[in-house]
């Protein structure tokens, strides 16, 4: 049987495990704000082409308020 000592031993180490970005939910306070502005705008009824745009300015309103919480947004992750 060979005989192992510190320097044949292999390295513990820890491995590295990185921890998953958390999801951040909307306050209550954010998704009627939202709500209000969507029910506004109506983005939904934005003719074809049009609609992922809206969106976007609809984003950009939000995030100009003082009532929305969110300091970044953008139409594809309402």
């Amino acid at each position: 049987m060979p005989v192992m000592d510190a320097a044949s031993e292999p390295a513990s180490t820890t491995p590295q495990v990185s921890t998953p970005q958390r999801r951040k939910n909307y306050s209550e306070e954010d998704d009627v704000t939202l709500l209000r502005q969507v029910l506004l705008d109506r983005p939904f009824a934005k003719p074809r082409g049009k609609v992922m745009p809206h969106w976007d300015t609809l984003a950009a309103t939000l995030v100009a308020s003082p009532a929305f919480a969110r300091s970044k947004l953008s139409g594809k992750n309402g």
